[in-house]
């Protein structure tokens, strides 16, 4: 067991049903927010043409987003779509992967955007065929865009100790139900512009049961930088979450990055020079190019990241598995190359993990 090396078989994704262009968007941000005294919409509306989004699926229809809703509703929502997604993109994943129910011995589930206990996996395994009273889960909350990268460590880490059987990663995130039609601060319009609702999910095994496809998990590695707790995360009040997205975000990128990637490859003793492919979570188009300064990439190195950021807008912790979905489609990975994933969360914090072919 300890010599085995867990491996990504397959990918899926998922979105709901409503979809909304930055047009449509940035209109009715417009519309909704006229008229207030502070003038604050006309200063923050160019956000929308500035953030390289074009469209993005609602897990609701844009009307509903206009309406009062408390949170006890907002997470009525989010139990019912995340179930929905996350069964969908499960199957799908399973399905890629040629495996059937019986053959997962585990589920990791990773969300931030609503509450639920007993957590969500519950449901997951219910709708997905997941019958086996013993089958392990686990469930991740509070990490944010980061937590795609974590929960891919996780399934990793449940692949080695339990090596007969595959492990099922679902990610599913609702930013959409985290809007608040009152507020008129920044990291609000922000997220009208940025965000918008997905679930991925992914299936790893170990490469004990003979599985010569995918690729294996050399590495996985995570920093929280002292001081930055405030950067990112949630405010909590009655009538739902509130995002907390501070400005200076980009900068630490630029600062700090570097480091943390480099030890990263210093622990899977990889040299950063040899990676050709990273994959980046977009937590927007700044910060994008603050991780292209800092880790010195060629100008189109995050191609991916940015298509999947304009097709689909930030999907928090859903949105690096579009992205590594994506790119396995593509298939332009040769042999023992290594493939980088990288993103960042409330902590404020990095993870990176290292694939080779």
């Amino acid at each position: 067991m300890t010599g085995c090396r867990p491996r990504v078989l397959a990918t899926a994704t998922a979105v709901p049903p409503h979809a909304l262009d930055q047009h449509a968007a940035k209109h009715v941000a417009r519309g909704l927010f006229a008229g207030r005294e502070d003038g604050a919409i006309d200063r923050l509306l160019p956000m929308f043409d500035h953030v390289e989004v074009d469209r993005r699926f609602l897990c609701q229809p844009v009307e509903w987003y206009l309406e009062h809703h408390p949170f006890a509703d907002r997470n009525a929502v989010y139990q019912r779509w995340a179930l929905e997604l996350g069964t969908r993109a499960g199957a799908a994943a399973l399905e890629a992967a040629a495996l059937s129910p019986a053959e997962v011995g585990s589920v990791v589930f990773v969300s931030t955007t609503g509450l639920a206990t007993p957590s969500l996996d519950v449901g997951l395994m219910r709708g997905l065929g997941l019958v086996d009273r013993y089958t392990h889960r686990q469930s991740m909350f509070g990490r944010g865009c980061a937590g795609g990268v974590a929960g891919l460590a996780q399934a990793s880490d449940r692949a080695r100790l339990d090596p007969a059987r595959a492990v099922l990663l679902v990610v599913v995130e609702l930013c959409s139900l985290t809007f608040r039609r009152d507020d008129v601060t920044t990291p609000n319009i922000v997220s009208s512009a940025l965000f918008g609702d997905g679930a991925a999910a992914a299936v790893l095994v170990a490469d004990e049961q003979g599985v010569q496809r995918g690729a294996s998990v050399i590495g996985h590695d995570m920093v929280t930088w002292p001081g930055t707790d405030d950067l990112m995360g949630w405010d909590f009040g009655d009538d739902g979450m509130s995002v907390v997205l501070s400005k200076s975000i980009p900068a630490l990128v630029r600062r700090e990055l570097r480091a943390s990637f480099d030890h990263a490859c210093e622990q899977a003793r990889v040299d950063p020079a040899d990676i050709r492919h990273h994959l980046v979570h977009p937590g927007s188009a700044v910060v994008l190019d603050a991780v292209t300064d800092a880790l010195e990439l060629a100008p189109d190195a995050l191609a991916r990241s940015r298509s999947v950021l304009r097709d689909h807008g930030n999907m928090s912790a859903a949105t690096i598995l579009f992205i590594l979905d994506r790119f396995l489609a593509d298939g332009v990975a040769d042999a023992g190359e290594t493939v980088a994933l990288s993103a960042l969360g409330p902590g404020f914090s990095g993870e990176h993990l290292l694939l080779r072919w």
